[in-house]
């Protein structure tokens, strides 16, 4: 077998198992995409971007819903956000082709999901979080194929501490994959969000010790920023 047949026939391997494993996770899931519904119907509603040239689409749950100064933090980008409360991985997969299509003139995406992994009887194991950011990830480029994804470590937070061990490998398994593909980038917040105590840095965070401060999107969209400089400049 030579070397193109190999590489095809890895590449349709793999698309067939992430094809099963969504569709395990669907099934055991059914019906989780249809409480987003109305929320993703809104979105696909605005129409503020129609005028906009390279900006930055962000796609993701609550932390990118609630930035309300996103367009001023992230100056001197264009910042578009389709962000929805709740979002997990597998309730985005039903979405991405409906908040990423109507966007051919973004200059890139951003996305972050934080909510697989939370503490509870049906969190999802690190690894099928990796595979479904690949599902996500093979989504949007199967619209845009030339489309730089960049996917923001799923943030330590006070709250959900506790479960920080099993967050961490899910992103470290993220980044195994981005830093092995081509287009894909991996943002890296731990170090500047962990302090010297070794725990999450209670200023960056709200009073629910879960969703960021204004502080804490100001430290976001440094880190944000600094990598897109470098990748996209």
């Amino acid at each position: 077998m030579n070397f193109m047949k190999k590489t095809i026939f890895k590449v349709t391997i793999s698309s067939i198992v992430l094809f099963f494993i969504s569709c395990s996770l669907t099934e055991k899931y059914q019906g989780t995409d249809k409480k987003f519904e109305v929320e993703v119907s809104k979105l696909e509603t605005l129409e503020e971007f129609e005028e906009q040239k390279d900006y930055i689409l962000f796609v993701g749950s609550s932390s990118i819903r609630r930035w309300d100064k996103i367009e001023e933090n992230m100056q001197p980008y264009e910042a578009v956000k389709r962000g929805y409360g709740g979002a997990h991985f597998y309730d985005l997969i039903h979405f991405t082709k409906r908040l990423v299509g109507p966007h051919e003139n973004a200059k890139a995406m951003v996305c972050f999901v934080a909510n697989d992994i939370k503490g509870n009887d049906n969190d999802l194991s690190p690894r099928e979080v990796k595979n479904l950011f690949k599902l996500v990830t093979r989504q949007v480029h199967s619209i845009f194929p030339t489309l730089p994804i960049f996917f923001i470590e799923i943030t330590p937070t006070p709250k959900r501490w506790q479960v920080w061990g099993q967050t961490s490998t899910a992103n470290d398994l993220i980044q195994n994959y981005t830093d092995k593909t081509p287009n894909i980038y991996f943002i890296s917040t731990r170090d500047q969000f962990i302090g010297k105590n070794k725990l999450p840095v209670a200023e960056y965070f709200v009073n629910d010790s879960l969703h960021l401060s204004q502080k804490g999107y100001d430290k976001w969209a440094e880190i944000i920023k600094s990598k897109l400089d470098l990748t996209l400049n």
